[in-house]
């Protein structure tokens, strides 16, 4: 008589946990999420931004001699820490700088000269 007592409490505790463990989806609704909260990849960039896939990292012992004697100015002080990039149709080269709200842009053309921001302030890992 004890065994069908503790099955029948085993049973209806078992029941219990799974009625509960049920989870009613369909009244949940997700506001949908604003421009700038959307997270955006690489490829989905608009046109007048910086494009990642035009550009591949550099090491430094891949860069011209010509940009690694511009890049000993001051303002480029602590550039061997920062991450090079050259456009992959060879006009030129980007270096970023710093992390988080110190980073620093720079761009040069295909001569190592330094040039203004091509894309018109409007890249993304531009923090200034």
């Amino acid at each position: 008589m004890e065994f069908k007592h503790l099955f029948t409490a085993a049973l209806i505790v078992s029941a219990s946990a799974a009625a509960f463990a049920q989870q009613d989806t369909t009244s949940t609704k997700q506001q949908p999420q604003s421009q700038s909260q959307q997270p955006q990849s690489p490829n989905q960039q608009p046109s007048d931004q910086f494009n990642v896939k035009d550009y591949s990292q550099v090491q430094s012992s891949d860069l011209p001699a010509s940009l690694r004697t511009t890049l000993q100015g001051d303002q480029y002080k602590g550039w061997e820490n920062g991450k090079l990039y050259r456009q992959n149709n060879g006009n030129g080269y980007y270096l970023s700088t710093g992390t988080g709200t110190s980073t620093k842009n720079y761009y040069f053309d295909k001569d190592g000269k330094a040039m203004k921001d091509p894309h018109g302030g409007t890249n993304p890992r531009d923090n200034r």
